[in-house]
């Protein structure tokens, strides 16, 4: 593997934050948990303690330059997760490509063998919320239908 495709990135990732430790779920919708936006989350992440994170992933420098048309990008709020990450391979990790991740999201690289590296961390959303146990319990149902 060369860990330059979404599924090989979305692997690394998944190893990275571990996925005894958190609930890791990919292509989960927000608004299926009650929340608003009709966007996806690539990855989601679970704490123990019901809080998410949120992993965008992104393969070529043209991904990265299509966010700026999308609203939910302009501005330095990231809805319900607590912090939001975008993660990329080896490749994407110049000045070029940077500059289009947000400020406040973080950055987290992958390289050709699959190691994750974060090079800058993401701002804690303050605002965000701990997941209902009915939306735990969603989330965790969904996982589990897509092993």
């Amino acid at each position: 593997m060369m860990y330059e495709t979404a599924f090989e990135i979305e692997y690394a990732v998944s190893s990275y934050f571990g996925t005894r430790q958190n609930l890791i779920v990919p292509n989960v919708y927000p608004m299926n948990f009650g929340f608003r936006g009709g966007y996806e989350m690539d990855i989601a992440i679970m704490s123990s303690a019901g809080y998410l994170q949120e992993v965008e992933i992104k393969t070529t420098r043209a991904d990265l330059v299509k966010n700026l048309s999308k609203d939910r990008w302009r501005y330095s709020t990231f809805g319900i997760s607590k912090k939001m990450w975008f993660a990329m391979p080896e490749k994407m990790n110049t000045e070029d490509c940077i500059y289009f991740v947000p400020v406040w999201a973080g950055i987290l690289i992958v390289n050709n063998k699959g190691k994750v590296r974060p090079t800058r961390d993401a701002e804690v959303n303050k605002d965000a919320k701990k997941l209902s146990v009915n939306q735990q319990y969603k989330l965790a149902r969904l996982g589990a239908i897509r092993i």
